[in-house]
């Protein structure tokens, strides 16, 4: 009877240890994805490219920026994008590359350098009649048009804040 409790305590024991190690690593995988967004440069809130063959408008349906070269500040911007017709959907997938210095972003089209200033968000001071101050940062968006292979795209995109 008492080997019997034994192995039992000992079973439940290891096996909730299996179990805490396993959730952990879960948990790092789970949230992978938003650990990487985290460190990314820029956020792209949208993006529509409008391609002429097959016609219409794809919409970003996922989004990745990969650190080319961090010292240079190069970085690349793979876009899974998607439009529906009827029962069918279509996809596209774009890589494209681009500087960024928190102040201009370049992008490297096939037709050459586009660069597009992202002026500084604006910091609002309101004051009410209480003397109570309180700070708000205004974060824009930035639309910006880029020519793509039969088409053009474009995003709006936010600068990422730095916490």
């Amino acid at each position: 009877m008492f080997k019997k409790i034994a192995v039992l305590i000992l079973a439940v024991f290891l096996g909730s240890f299996a179990y805490a190690q396993n959730s952990n690593e879960n948990l790092e995988e789970f949230f992978s994805t938003e650990a990487k967004k985290a460190n990314e440069p820029i956020i792209i809130v949208e993006a529509i490219a409008y391609i002429s063959s097959p016609k219409g408008e794809y919409k970003l349906y996922d989004y990745s920026i990969e650190t080319y070269n961090k010292d240079k500040k190069i970085y690349i911007l793979h876009m899974k994008m998607e439009k529906r017709e009827g029962p069918t959907t279509f996809y596209r997938e774009y890589d494209i590359p681009f500087w960024y210095n928190g102040r201009r972003i370049v992008f490297k089209t096939y037709r050459g350098k586009k660069s597009f200033e992202l002026p500084e968000d604006k910091i609002v001071i309101k004051k009410d009649s209480k003397e109570n101050i309180e700070v708000i940062q205004n974060q824009k968006e930035y639309r910006v048009r880029i020519p793509i292979p039969m088409g053009e795209m474009e995003m709006l995109i936010q600068k990422q804040r730095v916490n």
